[in-house]
Order: structure tokens, then C-alpha cells, then sequence
């Protein structure tokens, strides 16, 4: 699924940032549309998204 940011952030351009998601399983079974998405899988990832935003650089994948 793909919906934008829901916080309407935007890379340095102004460009809003959109956010891909694969989902399976149960969660994929509950999210019929990009609203139960929203409600569903932005949760689960916002707190982790809100603390990186504002880091001088992007956090290593180490």
C-alpha cells in the first residue's frame, strides 16, 4: 500500500513523501483501503518515523 505522509512532511525540495508497505498476513486481511491502512499500519510506524525526521543524517542501516 501507498498512501502519503500522513504528518504532511516533505523532503528538502518540498516534495511530499510518500510511504510504501507491504502487508501480510492478518494485517493484510484487516486493510480493504488506503483509510483502514491509515488507521492500521501508520501506528505501528509513526513513532519510529517522527524520531528520525528531524536526525542531521539518515540513521545507518547497521
Amino acid at each position: 500500500m501507498r498512501f502519503v505522509d500522513p504528518e504532511g512532511r516533505t523532503d528538502r525540495a518540498g516534495r511530499i513523501i510518500p510511504h510504501d508497505f507491504v502487508l501480510s498476513g492478518e494485517l493484510a486481511e484487516r486493510v480493504g483501503s488506503v483509510e483502514d491502512g491509515l488507521a492500521e499500519v501508520w501506528p505501528l510506524v509513526a513513532d519510529e518515523y517522527a524520531r528520525v525526521w528531524d536526525l542531521a543524517s539518515p540513521p545507518s542501516a547497521e
